[in-house]
């Protein structure tokens, strides 16, 4: 009678009734090796060796449970996917997310949340997809309570009361549909870095969470819809009342995040905004010299005017940059090159990595 005796590196091996049953580890795939040995009665044995393959098999992603999302007067809010869902097989910049509500918009691993003042309590499905076309899904709950001022005003409201906020409501939406706003603008060079930003948020000190969420969001659209040499204007929605429009130039992107409905990606002039900062900056965008208000005078005060009035022309950065910075940095078209920087405004900052590999988008 014969007995065996099984071992490998990595796969558990068992043996019952002159059958081997093999056991991978979790996740785990590749080449093993059986090292077999059969022994008889009389103790004589012999030794042979099994080479085992294991393949790989794609794995669904999956959640774990979103904590409920509380916010005691509606607004806007982010939340990162990233430490609520998993996936052995792929990073979380590889899956696509989506949900089923127009109140929780998925751009990239974000969802931006944006309520109004009232009182609601939704069930917001959110669904994970990998490149295998494999999905997940988890249900958040979203509770909204209105702030004192609505609650204060709703029991005493009335009939009549209510028949007023119902027509100043379809008036507001009215115009709604035709007005919006830019509430930020940001500058962003090739390699990622926030050049410059200014926004319209009455809270911009306590804003930082969303204002790195628009960021990340932006850029994660920018590296999904610019990987070729384009420089068309391209609109991307991160929730169902902000959307924000993106352009190309040479040395830097333009990014406006606007609220409420913008009638066309080209109406802004966002294009022709980032056109006039590459002829005016552009010898100092090359060289990535300096601070931006050491080297671009004027940039950020010409891009807080642009989101107030909303819409720019083509050909006004001069007159908003205004007099006092006129004749700091040379238009080429007009002086040719700029000056060159001195060492007391501007210092040498690291250059592009993307250009001595020939160029690039962010990634």
């Amino acid at each position: 009678m014969l007995t065996y005796e099984v071992s490998a590196r990595n796969i558990s091996v068992t043996i019952a009734s002159a059958k081997v049953t093999l056991t991978p580890p979790a996740n785990w795939f590749g080449p093993d090796v059986l090292a077999i040995r059969a022994t008889d009665s009389e103790g004589a044995f012999a030794l042979a060796t099994v080479r085992v393959d294991v393949l790989p098999v794609d794995d669904a992603p999956f959640f774990n449970a979103i904590p409920v999302q509380v916010s005691d007067h509606g607004g806007q809010w982010v939340l990162d996917l990233r430490p609520f869902v998993h996936d052995v097989d792929n990073g979380v910049s590889e899956l696509t997310f989506s949900t089923n509500s127009g109140q929780a918009k998925a751009v990239g691993y974000l969802l931006f949340f944006s309520y109004a003042d009232r009182a609601a309590d939704e069930r917001v499905v959110v669904t994970v997809r990998d490149p295998a076309n494999l999905t997940a899904t988890v249900e958040m709950e979203v509770r909204v309570g209105p702030s004192i001022w609505t609650s204060l005003y709703w029991p005493w409201s009335g009939g009549a009361a209510a028949g007023l906020a119902a027509v100043a409501y379809a008036g507001w939406r009215r115009k709604r549909l035709h007005d919006y706003n830019i509430e930020d603008m940001m500058i962003i060079g090739h390699e990622g870095l926030l050049l410059a930003h200014t926004t319209r948020r009455l809270q911009s000190g306590r804003d930082s969470d969303i204002m790195a969420a628009m960021l990340t969001a932006t850029l994660m659209f920018i590296r999904d819809s610019f990987r070729e040499d384009k420089s068309e204007l391209s609109r991307f929605e991160m929730s169902h009342d902000r959307a924000g429009i993106v352009t190309k130039g040479p040395h830097v992107y333009g990014a406006a995040i606007c609220t409420g409905r913008v009638p066309d990606a080209s109406y802004v002039g966002l294009k022709e905004f980032v056109d006039d900062i590459e002829e005016r900056y552009g010898d100092r965008l090359a060289a990535n010299v300096g601070m931006v208000e050491e080297v671009l005078p004027g940039l950020t005060w010409a891009m807080s005017v642009f989101a107030r009035h909303g819409r720019y022309r083509a050909g006004s950065l001069e007159r908003l940059i205004g007099e006092e910075h006129v004749g700091h940095t040379p238009r080429r078209k007009r002086w040719g090159h700029a000056p060159e920087p001195t060492a007391k405004s501007v210092g040498q900052v690291a250059s592009d990595p993307s250009a001595e590999a020939g160029g690039g988008d962010p990634r």
